[in-house]
């Protein structure tokens, strides 16, 4: 608090501390020297910031900024974090260990703490005072280093240094030191390739017949067992408007197995998103998934049973209608409300590009617009020749070379037409990306993403494509292609990769 506030009087300073939020408990002493050294420091600072600029950079050992991460640079901001060169020399400064993007293409740097302090008529003195300063700040970066702390100074835009919290990257490194975390998962989304609606339930809910496939898109979940005498997990996640509390499903899977098997132990969780949100791609009920696939590994260390992935399978599905398919091969198809997952034969390999507008839509008010016939079924389908499910799902299978070249007729999603009606926008996005020369695009569940499949057949390669459209404001898209899970020699699940 004082450090910001103490930098923040100088009119040409910046200044940025980040420190997670329960990764220290209150009540530890060491919080308050790690206040009194960064006071230190902002004093410092304070006093040389006319006419003496300064740049300042602090972080914990052992771990690296992550390529393509936003950093806070004064004068520069939403500069790629390892673009960032420190400022220039002056008398008594120094620097230490900064090394240079890896020539085979790691674009990560590992920094240590360092100091950089132009000359002027008050650095004789004020120098070792802000060298104190830093020297605190390291150690205490290194006392914390398992938490990721950063923190940054500059003065005038010439002089610059950065730290960001969310540009830390955790990286496991023997005995160098490091944030190592005990299991890293990634966490596929999911797209539907078709979707019919069959008939309302009474209990408000549709059954539903869908054939869903996992891509390679996804996120990246991070998990370490705390010490037993940590009162509460500790959850972080880097997309802003994500709860960290228990609303969340990683944290309701983490309490629903801990009901389960009997064991309370606190979890450190740090889930990287990249999946965006309202975009029916099942990128939370993947967070799910995984996180019962990870805290079942991590449980099962302390002696719980290890729950087979029939079991979590069951499991998921009290928690959520699209978290079950997760549990599957990665190709499946998903019936009633989508937690009855029936296994099928994969589909042959395709690349497939997501394309997400800004715009959102919420699965009830999509699910309210549909309109349904006298007999309270959508649509044909149960007309063999046009909208079966079964088959449609034949039709896809036997398509040659990859899913693209099934017949455009078969991308069906019944869901498409009332998202169409509240979002006029989806319907043009539609026709531009078949205009665009993919073969086929349909809206994957309740919107609002559209998925691409397959190469265009225009002048343009789908990854031209994907650039053009996310060089747009209101647009992000996604290049992908159909993953499933992985098998040791012995047909044992290891989960996906990406």
């Amino acid at each position: 608090f004082f450090f910001g506030l103490l930098c923040a009087m100088g009119s040409e300073g910046y200044a940025i501390l980040d420190l997670p939020a329960g990764n220290v408990p209150s009540n530890d002493r060491k919080v308050w020297v790690t206040a009194v050294g960064f006071t230190v420091m902002g004093v410092a600072t304070l006093m040389l910031r006319d006419p003496t600029p300064t740049a300042l950079a602090v972080q914990a050992p052992g771990t690296s900024i992550r390529p393509g991460s936003t950093a806070s640079v004064y004068g520069v901001p939403n500069r790629a974090a390892w673009q960032v060169q420190g400022s220039r020399l002056g008398p008594g400064a120094r620097t230490t260990a900064r090394t240079q993007p890896d020539p085979e293409g790691d674009t990560s740097l590992d920094w240590q703490p360092q100091l950089a302090l132009q000359a002027g008529p008050w650095a004789n003195l004020h120098k070792y005072v802000l060298m104190a300063g830093v020297t605190v700040a390291a150690i205490l970066s290194y006392i914390y280093r398992r938490n990721g702390m950063s923190l940054a100074v500059a003065h005038k835009p010439d002089y610059v240094a950065m730290a960001s919290s969310t540009a830390l990257k955790a990286a496991k490194k023997g005995d160098a030191g490091g944030a190592a975390w005990d299991l890293e998962a990634f966490s596929p989304c999911k797209i539907n390739i078709f979707l019919r609606l069959i008939t309302k339930r009474e209990d408000g809910y549709t059954n539903l017949a869908s054939l869903f496939q996992a891509i390679s898109l996804g996120d990246t979940l991070k998990f370490k067992l705390l010490p037993e005498d940590a009162e509460a997990d500790e959850f972080q996640c880097n997309m802003p408007g994500i709860p960290l509390d228990d609303t969340n499903l990683v944290l309701k899977v983490v309490n629903y197995m801990r009901r389960k098997t009997g064991i309370e132990r606190k979890l450190r969780i740090s889930l990287e998103k990249v999946v965006p949100a309202e975009a029916g791609l099942g990128g939370g009920s993947g967070n799910a998934a995984t996180t019962f696939w990870a805290v079942n590994k991590l449980f099962a260390q302390l002696g719980a049973e290890e729950y087979s992935q029939v079991e979590l399978l069951n499991f998921a599905g009290e928690l959520g209608s699209d978290i079950s398919f997760f549990f599957s091969d990665g190709t499946a198809m998903c019936a009633g409300r989508g937690e009855i997952v029936i296994p099928v034969p994969r589909m042959p390999p395709t690349k497939v590009f997501v394309f997400k507008p800004a715009v959102g839509l919420s699965t009830p008010a999509v699910f309210k617009a549909v309109v349904w016939n006298d007999t309270g079924v959508i649509g044909d389908i149960n007309d063999p020749f046009t909208g079966d499910p079964d088959t449609l799902l034949i039709n896809f299978a036997y398509a040659t070379p990859d899913v693209s070249y099934a017949a455009p007729e078969d991308f069906i999603n019944d869901l498409e037409a009332p998202a169409f009606s509240l979002v006029p926008e989806l319907k043009a996005l539609k026709d531009e990306l078949l205009a665009c020369g993919f073969r086929a695009a349909v809206m994957s569940g309740s919107g609002t993403s559209l998925i691409a499949f397959g190469e265009p057949e225009g002048p343009k390669s789908g990854a031209q494509i994907v650039e053009e459209f996310n060089a747009r404001p209101d647009m992000k898209a996604f290049a992908a292609e159909f993953i499933w899970q992985q098998y040791d020699d012995d047909m044992n699940a290891l989960w996906y990769a990406k």
